[in-house]
């Protein structure tokens, strides 16, 4: 899973929203392959609002990108495969509307790991526990151990598996 890397954006958008809160939040998700950044003036925000032909501000917007994609032009490149936590008036598509399992599924169908009830068995260890409960823990959980989890070919037990 090295060949994993994320990306996420933090801007002003709620009351309250600032570069310390962003860092703040951003010690919820401690993991060396994601990278985290401020936009203070939203640009990054716009520019994926415009790429996903979205009404309003790109925020709580979750995409995926097949490995070897190059930012090259002034627009953001098209995800292969996107999801959201918007409203409707913002003119996401609802059918897009985050859904953990169908997300970690096509994140794994990327990977070139094609056993959909893993997926969903990792969208539900991370939904049962919360990253930020894992967190609160002290429980020095990632991606990987999940994965070893519910794939006895990653060495775990595979307790999961029918």
């Amino acid at each position: 899973m090295r060949k994993l890397k994320g990306f996420s954006i933090w801007l002003p958008v709620m009351d309250g929203d600032n570069e310390e809160s962003a860092l703040a939040g951003s010690m919820s998700f401690l993991d060396e392959r994601i990278e985290h950044n401020w936009d203070s003036k939203r640009e990054l925000g716009e520019g994926f609002a415009k790429m996903l032909n979205l009404k309003g501000l790109a925020w709580d917007v979750y995409l995926l990108y097949p490995p070897g994609v190059m930012w090259t032009d002034d627009q953001p490149p098209e995800p292969s495969f996107w999801m959201h936590q918007l409203s409707a008036e913002n003119g996401a598509d609802g059918k897009l509307i985050l859904n953990p399992g169908k997300f970690i599924h096509e994140l794994m169908n990327l990977l070139g790991i094609g056993d959909w009830r893993k997926a969903w068995d990792l969208a539900f260890i991370l939904h049962l526990k919360g990253l930020n409960a894992v967190m609160r823990e002290g429980v020095q959980a990632s991606l990987d151990d999940v994965l070893k989890a519910v794939s006895p070919s990653r060495g775990g037990s595979g307790t999961n598996e029918k």
